[in-house]
């Protein structure tokens, strides 16, 4: 419950560790203010409690395309750059990274984001290019975020989008040697570090109605793949469960653009 003086109450709160989260209304399109507190509930009645809003912070820079002559007739609203957690559990219900940014008629853009530890993705309606590279003044932290501070601007942003895609597709089959038809496909990197909810390096798939699996746009690395009956939701993402599958699943490498085609045999769920 919150009052017209600010003051709020927040009840029945079992024992535990929970993020404490406000945001202030703002204009129709902007980023609201927000303000995070962590705290640890021991069954005793938690006062004095103080949440200072900050604003969004500001992040510019360009989009670059790795085949400017194929990149001509695209058009800047085609593209909406955002700047999410890189760890989903930091995305609360009330608030994410920060709306979609705005894209200028030279490709420039800025995007109005929180506090933390943030990826920059791109979402767009263009077939056949895919999110490549980001870089802050040079420096490639596509996967490992960059730092925001309250009130910062962050400047000299690129975002290099490609069109120059890999593709790793096959066929999975039993062990009569038929085509399997219902089958979940997981591709996840031999690199632990990798395996977290929004990784680029983690994908799954389904069969289309010949039993083929296509899977597109991967990074270049190196990567497991395995073929299951059945996967539980959320299970593909779920490190225990990868360390699981991972001595059934076939190794593969793929560099850059590669198109790779291979043929799996199924595995029982796990």
């Amino acid at each position: 419950m919150i009052r017209p003086d600010g003051t709020f109450t927040v009840n029945g709160l079992a024992p535990g560790d929970y993020m404490l989260q406000a945001t202030v209304p703002s204009a129709f399109g902007d980023v609201p203010e927000f303000a995070t507190a962590p705290i640890t509930v021991t069954g005793d009645d938690i006062t004095g409690l103080r949440l200072a809003a900050v604003k969004a912070s500001t992040l510019t820079g360009r989009i670059v395309f790795n085949d400017p002559t194929a990149a001509a007739s695209l058009r800047p609203p085609m593209f909406r750059p955002a700047a999410t957690p890189k760890n989903p559990q930091d995305m609360g219900p009330m608030m994410g990274g920060g709306g979609p940014g705005r894209v200028n008629d030279d490709f420039t853009f800025e995007i109005k984001a929180r506090p933390g530890t943030m990826v920059i993705r791109m979402m767009s309606n263009t077939p056949g290019w895919a999110l490549k590279t980001v870089r802050v003044n040079g420096i490639d932290v596509t996967d490992d975020g960059v730092e925001i501070r309250p009130n910062e601007e962050i400047n000299g942003i690129e975002i290099e989008m490609t069109n120059h895609q890999s593709d790793v597709s096959g066929l999975v089959t039993n062990a009569r040697g038929d085509a399997v038809k219902d089958y979940s496909l997981i591709v996840f990197a031999q690199d632990r570090d990798r395996w977290a909810p929004g990784s680029r390096y983690v994908r799954t798939g389904r069969p289309d109605q010949d039993g083929r699996f296509k899977i597109t746009g991967l990074p270049a690395g190196q990567y497991y793949v395995i073929a299951v009956d059945y996967v539980e939701p959320g299970d593909a993402t779920d490190p225990e469960f990868l360390e699981r599958v991972r001595t059934k699943s076939m190794r593969f490498s793929l560099t850059d653009g590669e198109m790779k085609t291979m043929d799996l045999k199924l595995t029982g769920s796990s």
